[in-house]
């Protein structure tokens, strides 16, 4: 009798331990938190294109760029330095401009010409080049020979400058040559003031480096950007530079050599979705058949129609999703849109950084690094719900996972 009343409580308590655990472990299953949940990156792929530029045709070399937007450059035909004629005056007026500046609207020092100055302008009427009458005793500004240098291509203006500031051509020479070799621009050989020898040569893409350093100088952009002007003994003259205006076209140099064929570099500033564009671009050995204007003004164009603002991310897309194996999810979306000014084909980098992975109830955040033409945008993501956790009938379902994630802990 008591050995059936032992066995009767030793079963009545095992009951009561397997109720009392068979509770626990449904509380357990039904509140054990799950494991952090990680996430996964979308693939973000940036576009940009193939650049499709419109070389002109019969010229000798071509060459432009774009300088706000690295790798945005080009060049066709010869590679080889070619004669730059009376492009090489820029280098004289840079020279002259870096020793005597000249604020805007100044006229800058008077200047007697003598002897040396009607010299240069005889050996330049010999030469047939284009020219400033002058004669002995005559006071010019510096401004006035920059003019006459830049718009008429004035080879004894040029010699004259070279002469005042330096005391003799040979003399600017040398300080040219060391110029052009400290400014990174070997590219370029002068051996003249004027641009009359055939030595003063260049390639297209060395000559958009001076082209630079003319939009570095107000003064000097500014003046080979005039359209007209008034010289002395000349009276109102026009620039010889006929694509002024064209494609955006505002400064600049032309020249020509009958043996080597015309050549001219420009600079431009076209509009981009409301971005101010500065484009470079260089023409040498333009036969007398090819039209010079048109085609510099056709190559500026061209490269302006390439230009483009290029949406890279857009606003809500999918940056990382976040899904627990219970079947619940949340996406972390773009909050804002990322554009910027680009070439076609330059190479664009998109760099998520998000938290790996996320908890049942939380949210998340991060940002993308757009890394393009020198420039970085941060684009801030987030999700825009909480992560849910599971229900009870898949708790149930999978009690000894749910089980092993109360034993183990979250990750």
């Amino acid at each position: 009798m008591r050995r059936r009343r032992g066995i009767a409580l030793a079963l009545a308590s095992a009951t009561a331990a397997l109720l009392v655990a068979g509770v626990a472990g449904g509380h357990v299953v039904a509140t054990a938190t799950p494991p952090d949940v990680e996430g996964t990156t979308s693939s973000l792929v940036a576009t940009t294109g193939t650049p499709d530029v419109a070389w002109p045709v019969g010229v000798g070399a071509s060459a432009f760029s774009v300088p706000q937007l690295a790798g945005a450059e080009g060049a066709d035909g010869a590679t080889a330095p070619l004669p730059i004629a009376s492009i090489a005056k820029l280098v004289c007026a840079l020279l002259v401009l870096e020793r005597f500046p000249l604020a805007d609207g100044d006229s800058g020092p008077s200047i007697m010409l003598t002897a040396p100055d009607v010299a240069a302008l005889g050996e330049m009427r010999a030469l047939a080049a284009s020219t400033l009458p002058i004669a002995d005793g005559d006071v010019v500004t510096q401004r006035q020979l920059l003019e006459a240098s830049m718009l008429v291509s004035a080879g004894n203006a040029s010699m004259s400058l070279a002469h005042w500031a330096f005391g003799s051509q040979e003399a600017y020479v040398a300080e040219a040559t060391r110029w052009l070799q400290e400014e990174g621009l070997e590219g370029i050989t002068v051996v003249d003031a004027s641009g009359i020898g055939a030595g003063n040569v260049a390639t297209p893409a060395a000559l958009l480096g001076l082209m630079a350093r003319v939009d570095a100088s107000p003064v000097l952009r500014a003046i080979t950007g005039m359209t007209q002007t008034d010289l002395p003994r000349l009276g109102l003259v026009s620039n010889t530079n006929g694509a002024l205006g064209i494609a955006g076209i505002d400064s600049g140099k032309t020249g020509s050599l009958d043996e080597s064929g015309r050549t001219v570099l420009v600079g431009a500033t076209v509009v981009v979705g409301g971005v101010d564009v500065r484009i470079h671009a260089a023409l040498l050995g333009v036969p007398r058949e090819v039209d010079r204007d048109a085609a510099i003004a056709g190559l500026v164009a061209s490269v302006a129609a390439n230009l483009r603002i290029t949406d890279l991310v857009a606003e809500g897309a999918p940056v990382a999703t976040y899904a627990g194996p219970w079947g619940e999810r949340v996406l972390l979306h773009a909050r804002e849109s990322a554009s910027l000014l680009l070439w076609p084909g330059q190479a664009v980098e998109l760099r998520v950084t998000v938290p790996p992975d996320l908890a049942v109830g939380e949210e998340a955040a991060g940002w993308i690094d757009v890394v393009a033409a020198g420039e970085t945008i941060r684009v801030p993501v987030g999700t825009r719900d909480t992560l849910a956790g599971p229900d009870l009938g898949w708790r149930l379902d999978h009690a000894p996972e749910v089980l092993g994630w109360a034993i183990g802990g979250r990750r």
